[in-house]
């Protein structure tokens, strides 16, 4: 899936009253190259140049509240730090969950079989 692909379907949940989170642990690319998050936004006809990324931050969790005009709650990271929990929506008001991203990718790392380990340590 092409990241136009990807972020027209994120746009478009939205627009129906999904809500979604989006963990951006990708360095930028020429289809993207201000991140996922201006991707998204821009399909959503928003400017994401209010939400620049911080140095040395690049990577991005953007927790999207699906309004009339949706929400972007976004928390950048670099690399070598740890992920933080990422907001889940459950309504369009303030109700959400966080999603302990940390602790999950840690748990699944410390469970898969070395070969697997190997091949990721490369």
């Amino acid at each position: 899936m092409s990241v136009g692909e990807f972020a027209g379907k994120v746009a478009e949940f939205l627009r129906t009253g999904v809500h979604v989170l989006v963990i951006d642990i990708l360095p930028p690319t020429p289809s993207a190259p201000n991140g996922m998050h201006a991707a998204i936004w821009s399909r959503l006809d928003r400017d994401a140049t209010d939400d620049p990324l911080p140095v040395g931050r690049p990577f991005l969790i953007a927790g999207y509240q699906a309004k009339r005009k949706p929400v972007a709650y976004l928390d950048a990271v670099g690399l070598g730090q740890p992920l933080p929990a990422g907001p889940l929506f459950l309504d369009d008001k303030t109700w959400f969950v966080e999603v302990p991203l940390e602790e999950s990718y840690m748990e699944t790392y410390r469970r898969l079989p070395a070969y697997l380990k190997e091949l990721l340590q490369r």
